[in-house]
């Protein structure tokens, strides 16, 4: 990765800058990356051609769909931890974002442990699809129960139509970061991945196929145990278990 002459961090490469576009950073990570584009104007000229593009496209859509309502439909509420009341646990801060949810870290105020809350984003608003999917979400993660499986153990909604649901609150890096900040020899690395394919095997012996498995949806603790998160994605049928049990049974 190159190096700009205008700052010593490293050039945004193009899927940050499109994750940067669309509000899915963290606040630090935002303002770090804010910072790099107003020195660098090699990244701050690849930014504004992503914009151009981005516009670009919805034009075109907009050029060849329906006409627009002549009442708008009422713009989601952006969900605010100051404001957020769930009975029994205290928020403090946004953790993680992504085009579904939010994740704050929490207190659980009976066992005065922390937690990870997830937030349905658009609350009352969100689609039907949308809610079911978080919904499937909530079931598949209540349902696995291994150690570099992230687990959840309470769910609800809250007051003004916002589901959520409550998971261990796991303190570390996304894998992505993990590698790149502290280069593991090939040992380590090969360990990681050993460790995940024992939790997707699991999944799998269980129907439960993530459809999204990547660096950002995994997550390494401080004792350097990976944990598979976000399974907004997944999906189990029958047919999964009915394969994936033969499976298991004809290798063993």
């Amino acid at each position: 990765m190159a190096l700009s002459e205008h700052s010593t961090r490293a050039c945004v490469p193009e899927a940050e800058l499109r994750r940067f576009h669309a509000q899915e950073v963290l606040p630090d990570e935002r303002s770090a990356i804010q910072q790099h584009l107003d020195e660098c104007p090699a990244c701050a000229a690849r930014a504004a051609g992503l914009l151009r593009e981005h516009d670009t496209w919805v034009q075109r859509i907009q050029a060849v769909g329906a006409p627009p309502p002549e009442r708008p439909a009422p713009r989601p509420r952006e969900v605010n931890v100051t404001t957020l009341e769930i009975p029994g646990y205290e928020l403090f801060a946004e953790v993680r974002r992504g085009g579904q949810g939010i994740v704050f870290r929490a207190l659980q105020k009976s066992t005065k442990r922390e937690v990870a809350l997830k937030i349905l984003r658009e609350g009352r608003f969100a689609s039907d699809a949308a809610r079911r999917r978080f919904e499937r979400e909530i079931e598949l993660v209540a349902t696995l129960r291994h150690p570099h499986i992230v687990t959840a153990f309470d769910s609800g909604e809250t007051s003004d139509g916002h589901q959520y649901f409550v998971m261990d609150f796991v303190q570390g890096q996304s894998l992505g970061h993990h590698i790149s900040a502290h280069n593991p020899p090939l040992t380590a690395q090969l360990a990681l991945f050993s460790e995940v394919c024992q939790a997707v095997n699991y999944a799998h012996q269980r129907g439960v196929i993530h459809r999204d498995l990547k660096p950002s949806n995994i997550l390494v603790d401080s004792d350097g145990d990976p944990k598979i998160l976000d399974f907004g994605l997944a999906r189990i049928t029958d047919a999964d278990l009915a394969v994936t049990t033969t499976m298991t049974a004809v290798g063993n």
